[in-house]
């Protein structure tokens, strides 16, 4: 078979210009249908003055509210787990005091108030909940045209024409979501699902003879059950959705634990020098598959999306690589992390219980292959492999100044 020759770099360059050429004639079309569906407002001159484009603006981010009940927004939600955290983290960050709030006048409170809304509402505004939102307004759009209701046509396109311009504003950014009610009040659901069960969850503890609350979360987070907690789940399942919100909390435990990993405070020290010299050409070969249009010289200028590719990439990278080691090797790592875990289980410290979380993940089942991707191997590879790099580049860097006097 004939091999098949590389592209020319002046066919990539062809390639990559109509890339761009399509890019803009598709944000012109964009451009100009915002410019037609505005026309409602533009025939009434609100365009003449920043006052009148301000007031106009203000009110029809309030008024997407009343949008709720159509259609294309049913299905719009922020995740109820993300956004309950958002606003505990909210509340720490603000330092808001209940007390204090209560006694405020009503416009002081409600300021306040809309101000811890939209600062958490900024924690969970995601790049995918953006799109999603768009697609449904443009699909909301695309009906009221059809319909001919101009007006409420032109309300949906300025909300579009704000949120998209909000973007490119230091200034404003996220503020605007906020202040769209729709989004406000979609994520104000989000939060009081989250309160609904908490609530449930603290009265079914309540209801029963488990003393400490965290006790059902772990044994779901580690898969142990007594007699006392199955009752409980059975329990828990005749209320929708709560076996899954227990779950994501047990699931959060767990994430706890492992973070401890990669704090560098609790050190299971697994692999030798020469696994780390191993693994350093996956983790160099994971880098070059996003370097070709990624600049990981300046990671300070990488977004958000960026970085997680970049992370995700080295992720993966790490779990091939313990996925070929030898099974008697994985073998020996099971073994010797349960040796390990159990020692620190045992110290009086604070590492002590999240060390007893982490000991179920590498029980060992005789009857089934263990994976070699275990996530307390594949956090404490990253880890070590992270603390060597770290000194070698110290290392260097001493050298050059040695060199430099």
């Amino acid at each position: 078979m004939a091999k098949r020759s590389k592209p020319s770099k002046d066919k990539k360059q062809a390639e990559r210009d109509r890339r761009k050429r399509l890019a803009a004639e598709q944000k012109t079309q964009h451009q100009n249908q915002l410019m037609r569906d505005l026309a409602f407002y533009a025939e009434r001159n609100l365009f003449e003055s920043q006052a009148a484009w301000s007031e106009a603006a203000t009110e029809v981010l309030w008024e997407s509210q009343n949008w709720r009940a159509e259609s294309e927004f049913a299905g719009l939600a922020f995740d109820i787990y993300a956004s309950g955290q958002a606003m505990m983290d909210t509340w720490e960050q603000l330092h808001i005091d209940v007390d204090a709030l209560r006694q405020l006048p009503d416009d002081e409170r409600d300021d306040k108030g809309f101000e811890l809304h939209a600062t958490a509402i900024s924690h969970v505004l995601t790049p995918e909940f953006k799109r999603d939102f768009f697609a449904r307004l443009d699909r909301f759009r695309q009906r009221l045209r059809a319909r001919h209701e101009r007006e409420q046509l032109a309300q949906t396109a300025m909300v579009q024409l704000v949120l998209e311009t909000s973007a490119g504003s230091a200034e404003v950014g996220d503020m605007a979501w906020a202040e769209c009610m729709l989004v406000y009040g979609v994520f104000v659901e989000a939060v009081q699902q989250f309160a609904a069960l908490s609530e449930a969850a603290g009265a079914l503890v309540e209801d029963s003879d488990i003393t400490n609350p965290d006790e059902l979360l772990n044994q779901l987070a580690t898969g142990d059950s007594n007699p006392k907690t199955e009752t409980l789940v059975e329990k828990a399942k005749q209320t929708p959705g709560l076996m899954d919100f227990l779950q994501h909390q047990s699931d959060q435990l767990i994430d706890t634990a492992l973070q401890t990993i990669l704090d560098d405070r609790l050190q299971l020290e697994l692999f030798t020098e020469d696994d780390l010299r191993d693994f350093q050409q996956a983790f160099i070969a994971a880098l070059s598959t996003v370097r070709v249009d990624l600049d990981l010289t300046r990671p300070d200028r990488l977004t958000d999306q960026q970085v997680q590719r970049v992370a995700e990439s080295i992720d993966d990278a790490a779990r091939d690589w313990l996925d070929a080691l030898a099974e008697a090797r994985i073998t020996d790592l099971y073994m010797i992390a349960r040796q390990r875990l159990t020692e620190l289980a045992r110290q009086s410290d604070e590492i002590a219980p999240q060390a007893a979380m982490l000991l179920p993940l590498v029980a060992a089942d005789d009857d089934e292959e263990l994976p070699g991707d275990n996530d307390v191997f594949v956090y404490t590879l990253l880890r070590q492999h992270r603390r060597i790099a770290l000194a070698q580049a110290q290392t260097s860097d001493s050298d050059s100044h040695t060199d430099a006097t």
